[in-house]
């Protein structure tokens, strides 16, 4: 999973704008408010099956955050998103760099 993460994170932050502006777009043409939910959560999990069970389950775990989230309705400034990715990017080297400790 440590080498897969960078694809992952990519394709997961693309693929959940993507999903939230295309059930944004269809809630506000139909003026239900309950089908950005359902939309947004049925193409989150249609993205996340690319990987089955591993990328569906991550998927499902960034919609369930990225709602809550929502609810707070707490601005979310770059400098917290920048904090958020550095955890898994730190965490990611250190992985990286024990394996390459390993190895020598």
């Amino acid at each position: 999973m440590m080498y897969s993460f960078p694809a992952i994170l990519i394709y997961g932050v693309l693929t959940s704008v993507i999903s939230d502006k295309v059930g944004e777009f269809i809630s506000i043409k139909s003026e239900n408010k309950n089908a950005e939910l359902i939309i947004s959560g049925s193409l989150h999990m249609v993205f996340g099956l690319i990987l089955l069970l591993f990328s569906l389950g991550a998927a499902v775990l960034y919609f369930i955050t990225d709602r809550i989230l929502k609810r707070r309705n707490k601005k979310i400034k770059w400098y917290d998103a920048l904090i958020s990715l550095s955890i898994p990017c730190l965490t990611w080297i250190v992985t990286m760099g024990t394996v390459w400790i390993k190895e020598l």
